[in-house]
């Protein structure tokens, strides 16, 4: 017999709002490592095209004149707007990755709260073993708080 049939309807629906949580935390830090190491390849990019250009124009150059000559590139001109995009849109992620990942943990400390209750401590260890369990396969740890 499976533990969902033994708890009410309340409790897996809690467990199932926790899972889904879960599932969008995981997926937004895997989107956000990614953008991450995206954006410091472009950005390193954008500073290797720079150095080049450095070397490029040469010494006697003054400012204007260097920063005339990048900007009438149009290659320097797409990666920097491409390295303001990823770094405003990986910025975004970051804040929803900290969103996510609050609520995330207030429903886990929540549940585990909840789940400490006396109905959960009348119900059989096995059941609570399997729940347990269920929830660990998938990362979510409703033991402890910390």
């Amino acid at each position: 017999m499976s533990w969902r049939d033994e708890i009410s309807e309340d409790a897996k629906a809690i467990l199932d709002t926790l899972v889904d949580r879960k599932k969008k935390y995981d997926r937004y830090k895997t989107e956000y490592r990614a953008l991450t190491v995206f954006a410091f390849a472009l950005t390193s990019l954008f500073l290797i095209f720079i150095y080049i250009n450095i070397a490029r124009v040469g010494k006697e150059t003054d400012l204007l004149q260097f920063v005339d000559h990048i900007m009438s590139n149009s290659h320097f001109m797409l990666v920097l707007a491409l390295t303001i995009a990823l770094h405003s849109y990986q910025r975004l992620v970051k804040h929803l990755l900290e969103k996510t990942k609050k609520k995330y943990e207030e429903l886990r400390k929540e549940t585990i709260d909840w789940f400490r209750t006396s109905w959960w401590k009348s119900m059989s260890s096995e059941t609570m073993d399997q729940i347990t369990r269920d929830m660990g396969k998938q990362g979510i740890n409703i033991i402890n708080k910390s």
